[in-house]
């Protein structure tokens, strides 16, 4: 009888523990070093340089290869985090399109009480959205 593996779970080269999807996402990563010719492809899998780097979670590889890979892009999203830093807080959670190609914003807000309510109004009210899509234009120009 043979038995299944683990639901939820999937080995990769990375000497830490994944769901399926960050073993996906770590195995792709993998890949794009293998593709660009360097040895930074065997140093994460490496679990004495993984432990001596501080990354103890796949989480952590995934954010720590993705700097490495793309540090453009990871500079980009690290502006946008910032410029996003007055609106997110209390009961909002705004997240940037992904691709990085727009200036769209999902707003989350969870609004338990009326000052709750008011925060967010008063972080929604704060929030220039024009200087946030002259920033996203302005890395589309640079991307360009």
């Amino acid at each position: 009888m043979q038995t299944a593996p683990h639901r939820g779970k999937k080995t990769c080269a990375i000497p830490l523990r994944a769901t399926q999807s960050e073993a996906r996402i770590l195995d792709e990563l993998l890949s794009i070093a293998a593709l660009r010719g360097n040895d930074s492809q065997s140093k994460w899998t490496d679990a004495a340089f993984l432990k001596a780097s501080g990354i103890e979670t796949a989480e952590a590889c995934i954010q720590a290869m993705r700097a490495e890979l793309f540090p453009h892009e990871t500079a980009l999203r690290a502006r946008r985090v910032e410029a996003l830093r007055s609106i997110n807080g209390g009961p909002v959670r705004t997240h940037f399109d992904n691709t990085l190609e727009t200036a769209a914003l999902t707003v989350h807000a969870q609004i338990k009480s009326k000052a709750d309510y008011e925060n967010l109004l008063a972080r929604l009210q704060s929030f220039d959205f024009s200087e946030w899509q002259h920033l996203c234009e302005s890395e589309r120009i640079d991307a360009d």
